[in-house]
Parts: C-alpha cells; sequence; structure tokens
C-alpha cells in the first residue's frame, strides 16, 4: 500500500529514505521485498530519487537483488541507533557477556559489535571484568537502564567535511579525486581530508587503483553517520 512521505516517517520514526527502505526489509518475512512491493511503497517518490536510494544501499553491500527480490543484509545494516539499540537489548539480556556472544544473538558483525561495546564503555554503562592474553574479553552491565545510553560526540560543523563524509558513506570505494570533483574543493584539500578521515581510523586503505597510482579508500562498516572530529592529538589507527 503506498504511503505519503509523513505517513513513512511516522510509521518507521525517520525521515532518511535510506533508513526506511533497510527498516522495511528488516520486518519482511527473509529479509526479502519484491522490487515492485518496495517501489509501491515509495511510489510518491520519484523514480530518481528511489533509484539514488537503493543504488546508494546496493554499493555498500547492505541490499542485492536475488531473484527479482530486493534483500537485505541484517549484519549490513547500517541506520543511526539501531545497531546500538539492539546490542544493548542484548546486552541487557546476558548481564555478562563477550563480543562473540553478542554477534552471536544480534546478527551484526564483530566490528559493529565491538563498536556499540565501545560506545557504551565510554558511557561508562558497560565496564571489563576479565581481560587476559589469547581470552576472549568479558564485560558486564555497569548501567542497568531499559532506554540505552545516548553515547555523546562532538558534531562537526565544517560543511565540507560533512559533504566529503556523506560521499564516502555513499561509495564503496573513492579516492582523493572523487571528493575534489563531487564537492568541489581543491586536490590538495581532498588530500588534507583523506588524511583526517584516516586519523578517524575508520578508513580502510584499498591499494592503487586501475591508473596504477591513485590510491582508493573506503569507510569501516563501523563507521558512525557524522563525521568524526579529528584533533593532533588523535591516534592513528593502523589499517
Amino acid at each position: 500500500m503506498p504511503l505519503g512521505a509523513a505517513e513513512r516517517e511516522t510509521l518507521f520514526g525517520t525521515p532518511v529514505v535510506s533508513y526506511q527502505i533497510q527498516l522495511y526489509l528488516l520486518k519482511r518475512p527473509g529479509f526479502r521485498a519484491s522490487g515492485k512491493e518496495l517501489r509501491t511503497v515509495f511510489s510518491d517518490l520519484s523514480m530518481a530519487a528511489f533509484a539514488t536510494a537503493v543504488i546508494s544501499l546496493e554499493s555498500k553491500g547492505i541490499i542485492a537483488e536475488e531473484d527479482g527480490d530486493v534483500v537485505i543484509f541484517p549484519e549490513k545494516a547500517s541506520i543511526r541507533g539501531i545497531i546500538l539499540d539492539r546490542c544493548w537489548k542484548a546486552m541487557r539480556m546476558e548481564g555478562r557477556f563477550t563480543v562473540d556472544r553478542i554477534a552471536e544473538l544480534t546478527g551484526y558483525s564483530h566490528v559493529q559489535v565491538r563498536e556499540a561495546i565501545r560506545r557504551m564503555t565510554g558511557q561508562h554503562a558497560v565496564r571489563i571484568v576479565f581481560k587476559a592474553p589469547r581470552k576472549p574479553v568479558v564485560y558486564q552491565i555497569a548501567k542497568d537502564t531499559v532506554i540505552r545510553p545516548v553515547p555523546k560526540k562532538a558534531r562537526c560543523t565544517d560543511s565540507k567535511v560533512s559533504r566529503a563524509w556523506e560521499l564516502a558513506h555513499r561509495l564503496a570505494v573513492f579516492s582523493f579525486a572523487d571528493i575534489a570533483l563531487v564537492c568541489g574543493v581543491s586536490k590538495s584539500y581532498a588530500k588534507e581530508l583523506i588524511r583526517m578521515f584516516r586519523q578517524s581510523g575508520y578508513l580502510i586503505d584499498r591499494g592503487l587503483g586501475p591508473d596504477g597510482h591513485t590510491r582508493l579508500y573506503s569507510l569501516d562498516e563501523s563507521a558512525p553517520e557524522e563525521p568524526p572530529v579529528v584533533t593532533n592529538r588523535t591516534r592513528i589507527r593502523r589499517l
């Protein structure tokens, strides 16, 4: 049944179309729906707007077409807050847990679960109770609340950084040249943005591109929707 923009926002709790598509598919049997069904639900959107959202999700490996159906891979779903909510629910259910156990319960990747635990630890909602060489780290709920604690994070107010970060989320792989061209910045500034994103720890070096000299990158699946705020004190993670 076709829905209007306001109805969809009320139903899914977000105005972001790519999030709505993911949430719709996550609620369908087998995490799949026919292409016709999905288009009907979002029929108020122009074909261009709908296709852009679908292509963006496909490029990130979140959804794929199989036998005429659109299928979502739950472990790759990227919806602001939903991963943290589900991980928090699993953490509260277990009381004491490991990364493996939460990944098993939620179906999310170990990278996504570690990021969720890191954020909850930063909020003093989770603490480490056992840590030893070559043994899984054991965590425990330190602050039990039904509603998960909301991680506090600095927001980036630089529009150029925000545009570049959004582009990085949309593309499966990209180079500094892509950022320069799409975001309308100089190549030197685009290289500086790449350096900044590397410092955040979320950028993965994919090696040289087809031309043999331009380096390609992609974002780690745990990368947040908001761009990172990087300072000179930020520790560089080896990728």
